[in-house]
């Protein structure tokens, strides 16, 4: 009887042992939840001003993007039309010469 009396007393204490284990790991369970919840939560919050950081650079290059196709274009409209009077001015000043030299043949003849 004394046997069984001393394996009740050690079933009891080893589970008593087992249960303040699982308190213990359930503690730590419970810090390390919060802990990373806490991290996951600062994560994310960093993530989103990152995010928000990205489209409004997006946004910015866009907008400088079509300030130079704007400017592009307008310095191309601008060569077009100082290229447009000097082929002009090319044309009128043989013109005049191609005429003056018909005159001539003209004269001679």
């Amino acid at each position: 009887m004394a046997n069984l009396l001393q394996v009740s007393e050690l079933t009891m204490q080893n589970e008593y042992q087992l249960r303040l284990k699982d308190l213990a790991m359930n503690e730590k369970v419970k810090e390390l939840t919060e802990k990373f919840t806490a991290e996951l939560d600062v994560d994310k919050t960093k993530f989103d001003t990152l995010l928000q950081e990205k489209n409004e650079q997006e946004l910015d290059y866009e907008e400088k993007m079509k300030q130079y196709e704007e400017k592009h274009q307008a310095q191309l409209t601008t060569l077009d039309g100082q290229y447009q009077a000097k082929i002009m001015a090319e044309v009128e000043r043989r013109v005049f010469w191609l005429f003056h030299i018909f005159m001539w043949c003209m004269d001679v003849l």
